[in-house]
């Protein structure tokens, strides 16, 4: 894996980026278009440093600047026709219901509604793609799902749901297990897929094999099992972060958020941020009391861990983006 800040650091730099802009838009940069670029990258590098650094009560904050910085100079990178001064000046997401979270606690039922914006753009500057791991040290799949429409919602639930790396801290909180299953292999093509032998947390999880029973056709052919989506266009594959001694990725089926759209990892962690970075900037009363064993402080150990997991694997989304398209991808398409 690596330093991934310091595989981004070519993209703080006017000749490099130049060069990469050409390559894959075959078209010049002006001078200014140059510098806007890599001044996002070099605020989010500067906002990364002073993350590490931070005490917890501002580092939800510091590090959403980050995460939109570098959100921003990547969707200039990937999308010829978004500028700075043409990128509308928003977040692109409002939760709805703060006031009513905040006094019950139920930050699970934080409701998102999609806006203009920055996360509306990176949603597009990425096709709502997910670049795969799947049993490998390097990208080797895509799965592009359904981008939702403008005005779509979500709730934050949905979005915890799908970080299967946190599954422990996610039973901490809700008192359920989060359900996600292993793939085996997956039809490159249409979106069947099977899946290990044994229903990666089955044992300790009842809802996994009705959840899949629910949503997939189950075809036996030859002693084979394939799953096949009944009412969904594409597969909710996401990344399950397996480092250690070999640091390979595993791929995973997730929930989805509804039949029409899910989101992909890299807008899932951006809107994770927000929702963190908005609650210790405005809330911080009910940000601190989380911190302190306040009322509510159950979700202390899934929001302290996702700070962690989107420092380590956000930067390592937008290599993966900024480094496509990929041999397999041509061969497949």
């Amino acid at each position: 894996m690596g330093n991934s800040w310091i595989s981004l650091l070519p993209y703080q730099t006017i000749d490099i980026v130049s060069e990469y802009y050409y390559k894959r838009h075959q078209r010049e940069l002006n001078s200014y278009d140059s510098r806007s670029i890599i001044s996002h990258f070099r605020q989010a590098r500067a906002f990364h440093d002073n993350v590490k650094h931070s005490d917890l009560s501002v580092k939800p904050l510091l590090q959403y600047y980050c995460i939109n910085s570098l959100s921003k100079g990547m969707i200039y990178l990937l999308d010829c026709t978004k500028k700075e001064e043409s990128l509308c000046p928003s977040h692109g997401l409002k939760i709805s219901n703060w006031n009513e979270c905040i006094k019950t606690k139920n930050f699970g039922d934080m409701q998102f509604k999609i806006q203009d914006g920055a996360f509306k753009s990176l949603i597009d500057a990425t096709n709502n793609c997910n670049y795969i791991w799947h049993n490998s040290d390097s990208v080797n799949h895509s799965e592009i799902m359904p981008k939702p429409s403008d005005d779509s919602d979500f709730l934050l639930s949905d979005i915890l749901k799908t970080i299967p790396n946190l599954h422990d801290e996610y039973y901490q909180w809700f008192k359920e297990d989060p359900i996600y299953v292993f793939i085996n292999e997956m039809n490159p093509i249409g979106y069947e897929f099977k899946i290990e032998p044994y229903y990666a947390n089955a044992d300790t999880n009842e809802g996994v094999e009705p959840y899949l029973h629910e949503h997939y056709e189950i075809l036996k052919v030859n002693g084979s099992t394939t799953f096949k989506p009944k009412l969904l266009t594409y597969r909710p594959v996401f990344q399950y972060w397996n480092w250690g001694s070999t640091n390979c990725g595993r791929a995973c089926i997730v929930p989805h958020i509804c039949t029409k759209f899910s989101l992909n990892m890299i807008s899932s962690m951006f809107a994770l941020s927000f929702f963190m970075g908005m609650l210790s900037r405005y809330y911080p009363t009910t940000w601190i009391s989380i911190l302190h064993g306040g009322k509510g402080d159950k979700c202390f150990p899934y929001l302290y861990s996702a700070i962690e997991y989107i420092e380590e694997y956000f930067p390592i989304c937008v290599l993966d983006f900024l480094n496509s398209p990929y041999l397999f991808e041509e061969i497949d398409h």
